[in-house]
């Protein structure tokens, strides 16, 4: 497992990011992408070049994206649905074009894991996992890097790999990665 590096992506415009490997220093981050009007494809052969220099500069070994879910009320353009649910495909491209092995999760279960709830209104949701973050001593520059430091939390006790910081409250007081 000396090799293992993880890599959780919080795909969006400004996709936040964060990767760990038992040999390395957490890293965390966001690649901005530019903002294209209704051209679809420029906006996401962006994407791809972006995940992919970001996915080969880490030497990552697994990625995890946050799923591309449009909640039931949410109302939104036909493009940003496009866009939305194409950056998944091309993270997924990207990883599968550099080998590495590439899953999803669900925001509202990493939510629930990082911060004890996976409730409430999306405001709201954003500040109990940048608290939650600076609660471990993190400080990510946004909500993206936040998403993305918290999903990379809930990896690590869900594939049970011992990490060097406190696990989230769905592993609270469980061993783990022993």
């Amino acid at each position: 497992m000396t090799n293992l590096v993880i890599l959780y992506a919080d795909l969006a415009t400004v996709t936040g990011w964060a990767s760990w490997g038992p040999n390395r220093l957490l890293a965390s981050g966001v690649w901005r992408l530019p903002r294209t009007g209704d051209d679809v494809g420029r906006f996401l052969r962006s994407a791809y070049d972006a995940y992919h220099a970001g996915l080969s500069a880490g030497d990552v070994t697994s990625a995890v994206f946050e799923s591309p879910i449009m909640r039931s009320g949410n109302e939104t353009t036909i493009t940003t649905l496009r866009k939305v649910y194409g950056l998944a495909g091309v993270f997924e491209m990207a990883c599968r074009d550099l080998g590495i092995s590439c899953t999803e999760a669900d925001y509202g279960t990493v939510l629930k894991h990082f911060t004890g709830s996976g409730g409430g209104k999306r405001p709201a949701k954003k500040r109990r996992v940048v608290q939650a973050c600076r609660d471990r001593g993190w400080d990510p520059v946004d909500d993206n890097e936040a998403d993305a430091l918290a999903g990379l939390d809930w990896v690590g006790h869900v594939r049970a790999i011992a990490v060097p910081w406190p696990c989230g409250a769905l592993f609270a007081g469980r061993a783990v990665g022993r």
